[in-house]
């Protein structure tokens, strides 16, 4: 994943993690207040902070694996208190961010 700069048309950072050399990436979402990144990637859930001094981060900060199937959806609530995806078998999970 890369954050990109359009005032300079240039990559600013990238995220990875090791899970991304086994499983596609599917969706990915910025909390309300832009300190968290979170990534579906297979059947897991990826958090990343944006906030950090790297450019180069090659690990998430969470990995969450409740998934029974690859997840296509995540979202945050307008406050920023819950986290939600949604797989392919149709479960979704709910995480309190609190």
């Amino acid at each position: 994943i890369r954050l990109w700069d359009l005032r300079i048309n240039s990559s600013i950072k990238r995220y990875t993690d090791p899970l991304f050399k086994e499983n596609n990436l599917s969706n990915a979402k910025f909390s309300p207040n832009f300190d968290k990144i979170y990534v579906g990637c297979g059947k897991s859930l990826v958090e990343f902070d944006p906030k950090t001094e790297k450019i180069l981060i090659n690990e998430a900060i969470n990995k969450i694996e409740k998934t029974t199937d690859e997840i296509n959806f995540v979202t945050v609530s307008n406050d920023g208190k819950y986290l939600a995806t949604c797989d392919d078998a149709y479960i979704l999970f709910l995480k309190n961010n609190q």
